[in-house]
């Protein structure tokens, strides 16, 4: 099987810099360097592997009170 390194990376803003007490901002990359690679089907039930997905990004907020 080839190698390959993935990369992931988040910012966290904790308390939206003392202007709002309790909200919180999180964004993520997910495969920050688009890697193709694909997960292995190891069952042998299907013929091919399960191809993953490029470059991808998440937004959360979050507000604890």
């Amino acid at each position: 099987p080839e190698s390959y390194i993935l990369v992931d990376t988040a910012v966290t803003i904790d308390n939206m810099m003392g202007y709002l007490h309790g909200l919180d901002l999180t964004w993520s990359i997910h495969n920050l360097f688009d890697q193709d690679y694909e997960l292995p089907e190891i069952s042998g039930k299907m013929p091919n592997h399960f191809p993953r997905p490029g470059i991808s990004t998440e937004l959360w907020l979050t507000y604890q009170f």
